[in-house]
């Protein structure tokens, strides 16, 4: 996937959006709420703060949460 690609140019594209309607210097969790909102307005399924085991050889090595995923795309 590359910037041609309508999958990341919608999810760049929200991503500046929620920046500059809230603009620099807020904690973490408003941005995460706003850009879950303009994603699910526009369709684009994704998940906030989803617990993952991270399994190495068959066994679980970690549990990770990332702040976003892209179910079957993307782990920003």
């Amino acid at each position: 996937m590359g910037l041609n690609d309508p999958f990341t140019h919608a999810v760049i594209g929200k991503a500046m959006e929620t920046h500059s309607a809230l603009g620099p210097g807020l904690a973490g969790a408003f941005y995460h709420s706003e850009f879950s909102i303009r994603l699910a307005a526009a369709g684009l399924e994704h998940e906030i703060k989803p617990r993952r085991h991270l399994e190495y050889r068959g066994f679980v090595a970690d549990t990770f949460e990332p702040d976003m995923l892209f179910p079957g795309r993307l782990v920003p």
